[in-house]
């Protein structure tokens, strides 16, 4: 059996009445090298329902049922030893992605072998709205697509809002597994590490549309995440100290794309010295002078 270039891999709890969507969108973009992993956390609404007829239909299409649910990043990390691309892109079940998005990235993925990722704008929508998608652009540019280094993403990183966001991005599997997969300590950030650490150590390629929207809604992982503020503090200080021993750990703290982790975390993070590495130097000077340090 031929080897599929890209493996889509679709985690799903109670989002029914948004799968039809999601599916659609993948389905209606799908290549003959793809495959397609569905996994249902135990889902209590009618999800199984939509998801069996939709697989029936699709040769390629696998449905795995979890029993118990397992959360996100577990359900995602179940299937890592299963999927055979070259590629992996994570689909949240309430998103969905826009035409073209699939021809684009894996043209260009094809034509440039030594790129790990390819990533795009950051394109959203509120709620059901789905006609009313917003695209940020990340870098200002009139070129089709740009070829970054890791030395110029880290450079794009400190000198301008770029950043990589997960649901555009398609990565090397090879990388995926190396780094550890979904890691559930630091919840919804795991693939915001996982897709900065690649970005930091292999060429990327980034491509100036919104080509992948996410659906901003409060009953999503993400949401819930950031809405529990004793929740959000842990899973920022478990990602700070998950850098503190990764070999990336200078380039991260050069960028500015932990900004958000240290807001989370101020201003406690003013008197843990180990965490000061992070911060701009001017805050460094100011808590030595005023904790009367060195």
């Amino acid at each position: 059996m031929k080897k599929p270039f890209l493996s889509v891999v679709i985690p799903n709890y109670n989002h029914g009445a948004y799968l039809e969507n999601c599916l659609h969108s993948v389905l209606h973009e799908a290549v003959d090298d793809m495959e397609i992993f569905i996994i249902d956390d135990a889902s209590t609404d009618n999800s199984l329902e939509i998801l069996e007829k939709i697989a029936k239909k699709s040769s390629f299409i696998t449905l795995i049922r979890n029993q118990s649910n397992k959360g996100v990043n577990a359900s995602l990390n179940s299937v890592l030893h299963q999927i055979r691309g070259e590629y992996f892109f994570g689909l949240a079940a309430d998103d969905f992605i826009l035409p073209g998005f699939f021809k684009r990235a894996l043209s260009l993925l094809k034509a440039h072998p030594h790129v790990a990722l390819c990533c795009s704008d950051f394109a959203y929508f509120y709620k059901s709205d789905k006609s009313q998608i917003e695209v940020k652009s990340l870098i200002q540019t009139n070129e089709p697509y740009l070829i970054l280094s890791p030395e110029k993403t880290l450079q794009l990183f400190k000198d301008t809002n770029f950043w990589i966001p997960g649901h555009t991005s398609i990565v090397r599997t090879q990388y995926l597994r190396k780094y550890g997969g979904f890691r559930e300590k630091i919840k919804s950030a795991s693939d915001f590490y996982l897709v900065h650490k690649i970005a930091l150590t292999y060429p990327i390629v980034y491509i100036p549309e919104g080509l992948s929207a996410m659906r901003v809604l409060s009953s999503s992982y993400s949401a819930q995440c950031s809405a529990n503020r004793v929740v959000r503090r842990e899973k920022s200080q478990n990602l700070l100290n998950l850098i503190l021993s990764d070999p990336c750990k200078k380039k991260f703290q050069q960028s500015t794309v932990l900004g958000w982790a240290i807001k989370d975390l101020f201003p406690f993070i003013l008197f843990l010295p180990k965490y000061w590495g992070f911060l701009p130097p001017f805050f460094i000077k100011i808590t030595k002078r005023r904790l009367r340090i060195g």
